[in-house]
């Protein structure tokens, strides 16, 4: 005898209450949060909110210097120091959680805790704040004493752009900021970024004394480095299932440079000339001074909740501007 099993008597998944749900207990995060600066660059340890450096340089010299026989003494000028400073700036991150977040259980946070999970968040946060300071155009703010204005602190390339080493293509508007406090004049026009503008930068911090050993970029003008007609006359060795267009090393007629890759190198100037920055960098000279390092404090507790924040008290420093570079204004033909 025949059976007849009607939809009406099979037990389905629709109706069931009792199916545990299928949920991942890792949460997946691909924000980037690498830090490539701020991780190569040393670091200072200050005492004040303004801190001071000196640096100085060796006299003119020249290919005429011959005395007669017997000639009187003539005395030189003495070669005199040139002190710098910049500001620390307070960065900060924090988080509010509930009492009852804090209570219920979670999917990929067992053991660490709602509070402990947000924090680690904004840990990644700051330093990634800090990075993109450290590698934008900001001129140094000195703050109002009574808190209306933050100090800021003098940006990297603001700092490099005030030496001998600063490069911008001639006729489009673009000049190097005066003082630590005055802004960049930003280009009304950009140009792609060619082997020769990279090796015409090297020279020149090469001949004002640099000794760069590593390249920072965003990864559009990355790709434009890969693409230097340079390494046409190297061998590159891979296997018949791989291609090969990378290049983390330029073996320069002035050293060799590490090519550096950063997301946090971002655009300036106005939207129809936008462009971005190529900077040439020796981390010996290279520092991020804290008056206060990264601390994690409780806040004073309000209704049910919980609350928590990261603070640094940090400021950037290049010991002697002329021991990088900088090229601004650079676009290219992957944005």
């Amino acid at each position: 005898m025949a059976i007849s099993v009607t939809a009406a008597h099979v037990a389905e998944s629709y109706d069931s209450g009792n199916i545990k749900e299928d949920v991942s207990d890792i949460i997946f995060n691909i924000d980037p949060a690498d830090t490539p600066v701020l991780s190569n660059a040393g670091r200072r340890d200050v005492q004040n909110t303004l801190y001071e450096w000196n640096t100085e340089s060796l006299p003119t010299t020249a290919a005429t210097n011959a005395k007669a026989e017997g000639a009187d003494f003539t005395s030189e000028a003495p070669i005199q120091v040139v002190r710098q400073s910049n500001y620390t700036q307070i960065s900060n991150r924090n988080a509010t959680v509930s009492g009852t977040q804090t209570a219920v259980a979670q999917f990929g946070k067992a053991g660490a805790g709602e509070m402990a999970h947000q924090m680690a968040l904004m840990g990644k946060a700051i330093k990634l704040d800090i990075e993109k300071t450290l590698c934008s155009h900001n001129p140094a703010v000195v703050g109002a004493a009574n808190g209306a204005t933050a100090r800021q602190t003098e940006s990297i390339p603001h700092m490099i752009a005030r030496g001998s080493n600063f490069v911008a293509k001639s006729g489009n508007g673009s000049s190097a900021p005066g003082s630590a406090t005055a802004g960049f004049t930003e280009a009304s026009n950009n140009e792609s970024l060619t082997e020769t503008i990279f090796l015409t930068l090297a020279q020149t911090a090469y001949e004002n004394g640099a000794k760069m050993n590593s390249v920072v970029c965003s990864p559009a003008l990355k790709r434009e480095v890969s693409d230097f007609t340079g390494r046409g006359g190297t061998q590159v060795i891979v296997d018949e299932k791989r291609v090969s267009n990378n290049i983390t090393l330029i073996a320069s007629d002035f050293g060799d440079i590490k090519v550096m890759t950063s997301r946090s190198m971002t655009t300036f100037g106005s939207s129809g000339a936008a462009g971005t920055d190529l900077m040439l960098l020796d981390w010996e000279y290279v520092k991020v001074a804290f008056l206060r390092p990264f601390t994690r404090q409780s806040i004073a507790k309000q209704g049910d909740s919980d609350s928590e924040q990261i603070v640094a008290e940090w400021g950037s420093m290049i010991s002697n501007f002329d021991a990088c570079a900088l090229r601004v204004n650079l676009t290219n033909t992957y944005s």
